[in-house]
């Protein structure tokens, strides 16, 4: 039991904690495209992954960015998906990558949308971030998730620009090339809700005035430890949650049980993971502050997420129904909802926006 609760944690470890930035691995092979279509092989070995996924994705290969739209016939390892060309054309035998971030990754390329180079400070460091202007004084502060980049909210930028509301793209530590964590992993908000809280003090020092916070996956997380630890939550107004990270230990816990990890390993190894890499599952359990929100949340996460499945997020909704709006979707995967329900997801927080902003517009306190 011991060798194989150690070995569980070492697996821990280069899965969960350990900074590693590996460059994107391809999904498919171009067969041919013709017509507003493109036929695809599949290259993952996954027959659940994204190139037979319904919804709308990104295509990205070297020098070219194109979306994938509906499925027009499915094959075992192949795909006739509609097309839509981005930027070039992808030729037969090239290799694709499926995105979910569904766009270039910046917002001029993706959207024609301006934005500034900014670079706000925390105790870690300097950290650059993505300013598109607006004309309102709700600023929304945009924090990706764990192995992504300033690229994740580019298929909601166009529905945030509209509104109105600077939108503030930032960076934590432990993104590529910027400042490392000491301890050189992940934490998963202990530490990185700092970087978030500097951002925050950018954005009020800008003129901000109320603030909603817009986390991805591990950048819920991060939204979470900053409104349970930092002096500056009273100045956020809502928060909006995709695929949010709520409890890393009941995660880990039920991704084993997926592995059919035998029995007493996974609670022994989580004791040597405190022992080994300083984990603390306790304050890595973000949902009693979630639970003791005083402000509304828009929640959305996929019915068939994998990575970290819906279990906290419904019982969440369960338990504050008085402030949680909870979209949860059929079909779609991690940080997917959008991909699968694009109109329904932008309706959803532009409609959650509009609230957020009477209420600061009124001059309540956003709490």
């Amino acid at each position: 039991m011991l060798v194989g609760a150690w070995y569980y944690t070492s697996v821990l470890r280069q899965e969960a904690l350990l900074v590693i930035h590996r460059p994107p691995r391809p999904d498919a092979e171009v067969i041919e495209v013709e017509g507003g279509a493109v036929l695809l092989r599949d290259l993952s070995g996954k027959p659940g992954g994204a190139w037979a996924q319904p919804g709308t994705w990104g295509l990205e290969w070297d020098g070219g960015y194109a979306q994938a739209g509906d499925i027009l016939d499915l094959a075992p390892q192949k795909v006739l998906r509609e097309l839509t060309l981005l930027t070039g054309a992808p030729a037969p035998g090239q290799h694709v990558r499926f995105d979910t971030f569904a766009y270039p990754h910046n917002p001029r390329d993706a959207h024609g949308i301006g934005y500034r180079e900014v670079v706000f400070e925390s105790e870690a460091g300097q950290f650059p971030a993505w300013l598109v202007d607006g004309d309102r004084d709700t600023w929304v502060i945009v924090v990706h998730g764990k192995g992504a980049d300033l690229g994740e909210p580019m298929r909601i930028l166009p529905t945030l620009h509209r509104h109105g509301s600077p939108v503030l793209v930032i960076s934590y530590r432990n993104d590529h090339g910027g400042p490392i964590d000491p301890s050189g992993y992940f934490r998963y908000g202990v530490t990185e809700w700092r970087d978030l809280e500097g951002a925050v003090e950018f954005a009020l020092g800008k003129g901000a005035r109320c603030l909603v916070l817009y986390g991805y996956s591990m950048g819920g997380s991060i939204a979470l430890s900053f409104m349970q630890r930092s002096a500056y939550a009273d100045r956020v107004a809502g928060l909006v949650l995709d695929s949010p990270l709520l409890d890393l230990g009941q995660t880990v816990e039920e991704r084993a049980k997926e592995q059919h990890a035998p029995p007493g390993v996974v609670p022994l190894g989580k004791v040597i993971a405190r022992w080994r890499f300083g984990v603390d599952w306790g304050a890595l359990n973000y949902r009693r502050a979630a639970e003791k929100l005083e402000v509304p949340v828009l929640l959305f996460h996929g019915a068939e997420d994998r990575d970290i499945p819906p279990g906290p997020s419904d019982e969440l909704a369960e338990k504050r129904p008085d402030i949680v709006r909870y979209h949860r979707v059929d079909g779609a995967g991690h940080v997917c909802c959008w991909n699968v329900d694009p109109a329904g997801y932008e309706s959803a927080v532009a409609g959650f926006l509009n609230e957020l902003d009477a209420t600061c517009r009124a001059g309540e306190d956003p709490r």
